[in-house]
């Protein structure tokens, strides 16, 4: 047998078999013989290569580059990080073992995994390493990509770490290599997609759309063999399959996120892998089906629900603003490559729409679902014996009181998604069917400690009214009564008299701030609406709202002060503590001034109307109150001018009106016409030709 002298810094250590005929300490890089077969060439190099790793910080020297570039070495290398079952009975004689959990105690041969994966993945690797890297970077990848195989029990972590470390250096090679594989989405993409409840999965994946090749046709038909295999598609199919478990369904719902949120930005690549959405029904309308569907599980349907939120969260945006690393320099924009889906997307969303709101009022069917997946998260109703004819889990009707079944957190997302429809586009409330609002109202006041949902119905509204949607207010103000249901949760009668009248005190209850968010939008709203609009109309008639205004008034006024009714001494720098003053850095910014808002009583009603600074934070920046607009004035009608005829002033009569010049009084006559016998002097009266063209020069100023 030829000897192969390895030796490795720190030891010295002669590897296999050294000749006899080799001077001590002399290094020879010498071809092992053909004798014994591929085999035995294999298993040569595996027994120099395990003496190696098995130290505890392994070196690659220029001494071993002979060795590097034989076509067995990836092989061998990569078996220790993949350790296919089948090779390793034949090299080590062991029999079957599980794929390392985390957690786990590590063992001799996953320590040895990790030493060579560390080597491989080197951030300052040797330049013999460097060398092997980039001349076998094709074989590593396709040999790496083993650890997904049914039969391995290597650590996929190790093995994407290095698949990480290749794309970084060599983008080009890796990404031609996949667009070049008889079935490239099979053996690369597939795999990962398939193990992505594994966070190193999704962060290769990741890489790999994010990577930025030197050549643009590389990564042209690198996205061009995504786009034919539909990759969104692929990763929402993830999202609901019958087999997939909950931790699954959750990581694929993150992947497609992250992955909209990567492709939106890619001005290259990013509106071809974006198409689906807009164009693949199976995309966004399969994830509808399956949130609607109760024959899958619970927390699929609440994963899908979130994806479709996010979706039209995302499109919503023109524009994204990168992250700047310096304070100093400003946010550059990009424009976002979903937003022209927008459109195609809505489209898919309104026509389920009706039977996503249907699906808001199916408490009693989301109870059973919860109680049925998570028999632990319903604590209060024990289980039953079947032979009293009811199911083990099934929710039982009181005879004495009625206890609502739990919000769940499938309505709530739905909520949003609806809320985000509409907010971005007030036009989709055409589609929205009316009774929505009448479930809204009833889930508001039916679940008073739900926050969440609270805000998602804010939301609806505020943009019903902004945009005078009047059916939606119609529905809601006078079929619902929502208005009186307010006053009468929020208000009560004084138990003892008040010193400024008010008839109605305002109470605390559980949702008393999001009930005063509503009352203030809806008051807001009619300030800035004509008179013969629904909403002013409507609240005129309403007796109950007309007592309960003053006191919301107050109270809003009251709560929107500094200190929440704590005295704060105000400096010029800030407060009392330091904090600088909203008002004062709004002030430095040239933003707003105090002079805006004139000398204002910090509690009089003025403080919380439209122009006010609690105005621009509800959302009615700049709008001014219709009664309050100054009304424009009619142009006066310029008269003719009168021919002079011979004579001076003093020979016409004085014709002076009494709106400009009055006699009756000495103070308010000049020293000449007091003077003046008869009062027909030129410094004291005037004729009717000036006084005309005096009121009409009036009439022209105030007209401007």
């Amino acid at each position: 047998v030829v000897g192969v002298s390895l030796w490795c810094r720190g030891c010295g250590m002669a590897a296999v078999g050294e000749s006899s005929s080799a001077s001590a300490g002399a290094t020879q890089e010498v071809v092992p013989a053909e004798a014994g077969g591929g085999g035995g060439k294999i298993q040569q190099i595996r027994d120099m290569l395990l003496r190696m790793f098995n130290l505890e910080e392994p070196k690659i020297t220029d001494k071993m580059r002979g060795l590097l570039m034989r076509e067995e070495v990836p092989m061998v290398l990569v078996s220790f990080i993949t350790m296919v079952e089948e090779d390793l009975k034949s090299a080590e004689g062991i029999g079957h073992r599980q794929r390392p959990l985390p957690g786990t105690e590590p063992t001799e041969w996953l320590i040895r995994s990790f030493r060579i994966a560390m080597l491989l993945a080197s951030e300052e690797p040797s330049p013999v390493m460097l060398e092997f890297l980039e001349a076998r970077t094709e074989r590593l990848l396709s040999l790496l990509f083993d650890v997904f195989r049914p039969e391995s029990i290597g650590s996929i972590p190790h093995a994407c770490y290095v698949v990480d470390s290749l794309l970084r250096r060599f983008p080009d090679k890796v990404l031609a290599c996949i667009a070049e594989a008889a079935d490239p989405m099979g053996t690369f993409i597939a795999p990962l997609l398939d193990n992505c409840c594994e966070p190193c999965c999704r962060t290769t994946l990741l890489t790999m759309l994010a990577s930025d090749p030197l050549s643009s046709t590389i990564k042209w038909n690198f996205a061009r063999s995504l786009s034919q295999w539909k990759l969104l598609v692929q990763m929402a199919d993830r999202i609901s399959r019958p087999v997939a478990s909950a931790e699954l369904s959750s990581a694929a719902a993150a992947l497609v996120c992250d992955a909209v949120d990567l492709l939106a930005l890619d001005m290259t690549i990013g509106q071809l892998l974006l198409q689906p959405i807009g164009y693949c029904p199976e995309l966004v309308d399969g994830l509808l089906v399956k949130v609607l569907d109760t024959s899958i599980e619970y927390e699929q349907r609440v994963d899908a629900s979130r994806t479709l939120s996010y979706l039209v969260e995302k499109a919503a945006e023109e524009t994204i603003t990168l992250p700047v690393e310096d304070m100093a320099s400003e946010p550059n924009t990009v424009p976002n490559q979903l937003h022209s889906l927008e459109t195609l997307l809505f489209a898919h969303l309104r026509k389920h729409l009706t039977s996503l709101v249907m699906l808001l009022s199916d408490g009693e069917q989301g109870f059973a679902e919860v109680a049925k997946t998570s028999p632990s998260k319903i604590s209060r109703i024990p289980p039953l014996s079947d032979t009293r004819g009811f199911k083990a889990m099934d929710p039982i009707a009181h005879p004495g009181s009625y206890c609502a079944p739990p919000m769940t957190a499938l309505r709530v997302v739905i909520l949003r998604l609806i809320a985000d429809m509409i907010s971005v586009n007030a036009t989709n409330l055409d589609y929205l069917p009316l009774e929505t609002w009448r479930i809204m109202s009833t889930l508001f006041f039916q679940y008073p400690h739900s926050d969440m949902m609270h805000c998602q119905f804010y939301r609806i509204l505020f943009a019903a009214l902004r945009s005078n949607h009047e059916a939606s207010l119609k529905e809601l103000l006078q079929k619902c009564r929502f208005i009186a249901h307010l006053i009468s949760r929020t208000s009560e009668a004084p138990t003892g008299p008040t010193s400024d009248g008010v008839e109605l005190v305002i109470r605390r209850t559980n949702a008393t701030g999001h009930m005063l968010r509503f009352c203030n939008a809806i008051r807001l709203q009619a300030a800035l609406l004509p008179p013969s609009a629904f909403l002013r109309q409507f609240l005129q008639s309403h007796s109950t709202w007309r007592q309960l205004l003053p006191d919301l008034l107050a109270v809003t006024a009251r709560q929107s002060q500094k200190g929440l009714g704590i005295a704060v001494q105000e400096t010029e720098e800030g407060n009392l503590y330091g904090l600088s003053s909203p008002l004062h850095m709004r002030n430095s910014m040239g933003d707003i001034t105090i002079e805006a808002f004139g000398e204002v009583d910090a509690l009089s009603p003025e403080s919380v109307g439209l122009g006010s600074e609690y105005a621009r934070q509800m959302g009615f920046d700049g709008e001014v109150d219709w009664s309050g607009s100054p009304p424009r004035r009619k142009k006066c009608k310029k008269k003719s001018k009168k021919k002079r005829k011979g004579g001076s002033r003093a020979s016409k009569s004085p014709s002076t009106p009494t709106s400009k010049i009055s006699s009756s009084s000495p103070s308010a006559a000049s020293p000449g016409a007091m003077a003046s016998p008869g009062g027909a002097s030129g410094s004291s009266s005037c004729d009717e030709e000036d006084v005309d063209e005096e009121e009409e020069g009036e009439c022209d100023v105030a007209a401007e």
